[in-house]
């Protein structure tokens, strides 16, 4: 094995990154554990193969093997080439060389002038922007130019509590940004009541002015700041809102089909620019009029931070453990109980109704999973097509990053750690087809794809 220099760009700018030899870090002495596929072709179980980086956290790092090695970039060594040949064939083009591994490296923007970022989205129509938000409740509105960020804009959310799990965690653009400039911010206002707004970006000075609540909930009393909203996005039908909600420090309440604490909530939230509130989404675990919430999807888990939803509608959860186990949870259909508090990690006793989770790995390898895009319906592939149809994930303290694919059934068909990077707090693709990941340190990377190519 050995080390590869490699010359990245973020724009015109060069940085220089290192390429870091294989070795264990996802935790030596227990691996990632994954449902594995049972029959037919591709199901290959779960590759435990791991990679560690030089450095401290927030630095980029890189996953790399032996052979010939190509960013995706510039031309090397290893690119495709046409060659001029003397007789009858005239010109013959040299076929490109097969890839047989790509892993990922990353470089870095600072974003200078934000702290504790925690959030961050593309502004449609805007490929060189960004929103970003922070911990505190700062939004903040970037363009990025060659390897510069440009600050444009920033505005506080006021009553935000910032305390541990408490603040601003995440955010979403409305579908029709484009015409109302709606974003929806998830966030605690006091130790208490934890809220889901809206707020009009038509002018950032005015932000806080804005407000619309959508939803708000409110504790019998505070126990701790953590365990809020996590992840949340729009749906492909343009109205419907999902919603990811620890048990908010009350994990008697993610078994309670009355209460919303500990589930993934769908809602419609209301777009009229005087009036808040919501009405049910459709197709949710329960019908308006019962006792059981109607806005509850699937139910049972402690704090999905992060989250993401397929383009085949299935939830991606990652949920941070208590004592023993980190957990990806897949929901594929509503009314689905993955568990919590009866039971962390797969369930042991008592498991009827009970979903275990597709992967889980021990405390030892991390304390805080996080769960980003599946990496699809991109215009330009930028990884060769390795990656299509994988979700990446890894942990904020463990600085790994893995890609798993399931098939129809969720089982695993791969899950690998492809390259290291601690902190983050947020992954998503890119409109130009790179994936980015957003570390609270106030850094956004992109991940850059290093290709071991067939030996001739």
């Amino acid at each position: 094995m050995r080390s590869n220099v490699s010359r990245q760009k973020w724009g015109s700018a060069l940085v220089v990154l290192l390429g870091f030899q294989w070795a264990a870090a996802c935790g030596t002495d227990e691996p990632v554990v994954g449902v594995p596929a049972t029959g037919g072709t591709g199901g290959a179980g779960v590759n435990t193969t791991t990679a560690t980086a030089a450095g401290g956290t927030g630095h980029a790092g890189a996953a790399a093997s032996d052979g010939n090695t190509s960013d995706g970039g510039e031309s090397g060594s290893t690119s495709s080439s046409t060659e001029g040949s003397v007789g009858s064939g005239g010109t013959s083009v040299t076929p490109p060389p097969e890839v047989i591994d790509v892993t990922l490296s990353f470089e870095s923007l600072r974003l200078s002038g934000s702290s504790s970022t925690v959030d961050f989205r593309f502004v449609p129509g805007h490929d060189d922007e960004l929103f970003v938000l922070g911990h505190n409740g700062d939004l903040y509105h970037y363009r990025v130019e060659g390897q510069t960020a440009t600050l444009l804009a920033s505005a506080k959310i006021p009553n935000t509590l910032q305390a541990k799990g408490c603040g601003a965690l995440s955010f979403a653009l409305d579908p029709k940004f484009d015409e109302n400039h709606f974003i929806y911010v998830g966030r605690c206002v006091d130790l208490v009541t934890t809220t889901l707004s809206r707020y009009s970006l038509d002018d950032f000075a005015d932000l806080g002015a804005t407000e619309v609540e959508i939803l708000k909930l409110t504790l019998p009393w505070d126990r701790d700041e953590w365990h809020r909203f996590g992840s949340m996005g729009f749906e492909s039908d343009g109205k419907t809102l999902w919603v990811l909600l620890g048990d908010m420090f009350f994990p008697e309440f993610a078994q309670d089909i009355t209460k919303k604490n500990g589930k993934l909530l769908r809602i419609v939230p209301s777009r009229d620019p005087d009036v808040g509130g919501y009405s049910q989404a459709l197709g949710n675990a329960f019908e308006p009029g019962g006792d059981a919430d109607p806005d509850i999807y699937i139910y049972g888990i402690r704090s999905p931070w992060r989250g993401t939803r397929d383009k085949f509608g299935r939830f991606w959860i990652g949920d941070v453990g208590d004592q023993t186990r980190e957990e990806v949870n897949l929901a594929t259909e509503p009314g689905q109980n993955f568990g919590w508090r009866d039971s962390e990690g797969p369930c042991t006793e008592n498991c009827e109704g009970k979903r275990d989770p597709v992967l889980h790995y021990g405390r030892s390898d991390g304390k805080a999973v996080w769960v980003g895009d599946l990496y699809e319906n991109v215009t330009t592939d930028r990884y060769y097509g390795w990656f299509t149809d994988h979700v990446f994930y890894g942990d904020f303290y463990g600085q790994w990053v893995r890609a798993v694919e399931v098939n129809e059934h969720g089982s695993v068909l791969e899950n690998r750690v492809v390259g290291m990077l601690g902190e983050v707090t947020q992954w998503r693709v890119g409109p130009d087809g790179y994936m980015y990941a957003l570390t609270l340190p106030s850094y956004l990377y992109r991940a850059l794809p290093n290709a071991v190519f067939k030996e001739p």
